[in-house]
């Protein structure tokens, strides 16, 4: 009825974005099958890579996920006395804009592939209290190199969709730029050291599967190490109590 109008319809409220992904997602499942028969990934590029309206539809469907954890999450991230956010892979602003909210004297900078960017500019504008301090530089985290300028980088719910080899590229390249002391938080679904708990995560990981080119979810110490070989001093595991399954890693120059 009425109740059901603003989540199906476009607006603040849209569930669409993410019941589009969803259905996207049905057909990659569908290729489960061959993917258990041969034993590789799935040959199939992320959404948001193959032209606009995919990345539109994908970074609407990333909003609708965010809009429900970010205020709580924001809330976990202890950033101290932080300047300037990366927030990479950050699509919609989302967790930027809740991040700013919380830091007011904190300049966030969303970096993401062009098309993804061009979408979330049109989302954050919506948030006027924050708007002029989230900003947006259209950059290609797994083929660029990052700029300059920031003392904080966040990459929440990206390295999942990566390989070994492209999550431990990010983390080099993340750690080229930090000054000494900066931080660096990883978010994402972790497993535990056998990779088989928790159960959502590892479900995850089967998704990552059939949904892209050797994704997967990775456990906490495997990354802990990776970030050790780059320069990051000190490592710290903490569990999410904001979104379920979730934790973070902090990383200190």
């Amino acid at each position: 009825g009425k109740a059901m109008v603003p989540f199906l319809t476009d607006g603040p409220e849209s569930a669409l974005g993410m019941m589009r992904h969803h259905a996207q997602l049905w057909e990659a499942w569908g290729g489960m099958t061959e993917v258990v028969r041969t034993g590789e990934a799935a040959d199939r590029g992320p959404s948001f890579r193959r032209g606009k309206e995919d990345a539109r539809r994908f970074t609407f469907a990333m909003r609708d996920g965010a809009i429900r954890f970010a205020p709580a999450v924001a809330e976990e991230l202890d950033l101290g006395d932080c300047r300037h956010l990366y927030d990479l892979g950050g699509g919609p602003g989302v967790y930027s804009v809740e991040i700013a909210r919380r830091h007011p004297d904190l300049k966030v900078t969303v970096l993401d592939l062009p098309n993804v960017v061009e979408v979330g500019r049109e989302i954050v504008a919506e948030y006027g209290d924050v708007a002029d301090r989230v900003r947006f530089h259209a950059c290609d985290l797994s083929n660029d190199a990052l700029p300059k300028g920031a003392d904080a980088a966040l990459l929440s719910h990206v390295i999942h969709g990566e390989p070994e080899e492209g999550v431990r590229s990010m983390f080099a390249k993340v750690a080229a730029i930090l000054p000494r002391g900066g931080l660096f938080i990883v978010r994402d679904f972790f497993l535990s050291p056998d990779r088989t708990q928790p159960p959502d995560a590892s479900l995850f990981s089967m998704n990552m599967l059939v949904a892209t080119r050797g994704g997967r979810s990775y456990s906490a110490q495997e990354c802990e190490g990776w970030l050790r070989k780059v320069g990051f001093a000190t490592v710290t595991y903490r569990k999410s109590k904001a979104a379920p399954d979730t934790g973070y890693l902090f990383a200190r120059r």
